[in-house]
């Protein structure tokens, strides 16, 4: 009699083990069902997005480790001193993006913890003063993408320059050389170096869109650093979208890449 009460008490063990498993693998079905269904429709902005950083990665690959890639402003005071002309990055990528491409310009003989970024003020015209944080004497170097719906300038300066009178059309008198340039309609990218005399500050004047530059880069530079140091600014055209652009800082020297900023470039 004991034994077969102690059968039938493992009998019904056995049940309720296997009522468990089989309620414990249900749950697990639901839970792995509704995880795939919501995660259709973040996989469409997760596929976007590797798409866009393999442009970024493709982008970065091509400058890093070399000091010399791109193109620069020549330094201040050179001569001759042909005005460069920025020559964009081929990108390609696997199907269905195929090429794109990516706007390059290059600051040279900037430290790594000299590099600022700078918030560009807000302002309902299309003509913006930026006052850098530099003192001279000292030779400053700006980086920057700016969008402009027709032509427009920018230029670096002492403090003590006559600002430009309004928001004129033309270049203003007197700033030249490195120091200053001007822009197309579009996307342009813009590399300035200029020499800031005895105590004076400095400030950058630009002619673009009334939201654009948003930010500037800039750095203090040493035309005979050792080793030599590059700043790298792309502009990155996403294969999403041809008015979508992804702005990336990257700082090299012959052995050291280092990602400074990454973000969504804005119009």
């Amino acid at each position: 009699m004991l034994t077969r009460r102690t059968q039938t008490g493992q009998a019904l063990v056995g049940v309720m083990v296997v009522m468990v498993i089989l309620f414990a693998l249900a749950g697990a079905v639901a839970i792995g069902a509704s995880t795939l269904l919501s995660s259709r429709g973040s996989s469409g902005a997760t596929g976007n997005d590797f798409r866009l950083h393999s442009a970024v990665n493709d982008s970065v690959a091509q400058v890093a480790g070399s000091t010399g890639a791109c193109w620069a402003v020549p330094p201040p005071g050179s001569s001759p001193s042909p005005s460069p002309i920025p020559a964009p990055l081929t990108v390609a990528l696997p199907s269905p993006d195929g090429v794109t491409q990516t706007l390059c310009a290059r600051m040279d003989g900037a430290a790594i913890d000299a590099v600022r970024r700078v918030q560009t003020p807000p302002t309902s015209s299309a003509c913006r003063t930026v006052t850098l944080p530099y003192t001279g004497p000292i030779r400053v170097g700006v980086l920057f993408d700016v969008h402009t719906s027709g032509t427009g300038w920018a230029f670096l300066a002492p403090d003590d320059f006559p600002p430009p009178s309004g928001c004129q059309a033309g270049l203003p008198p007197g700033p030249k050389g490195s120091c200053a340039t001007l822009l197309v309609a579009g996307w342009n990218q813009v590399a300035l170096s200029c020499d800031i005399g005895s105590n004076e500050g400095t400030r950058l004047y630009v002619k673009g869109a009334a939201t654009s530059p948003h930010q500037v880069f800039a750095a203090a530079q040493d035309p005979h650093a050792s080793p030599a140091t590059s700043v790298y600014l792309l502009a990155v055209q996403s294969p999403l979208a041809v008015s979508t652009m992804e702005e990336t800082l990257l700082f090299v020297t012959g052995s050291t890449n280092r990602l400074l900023y990454e973000g969504p470039l804005l119009p």
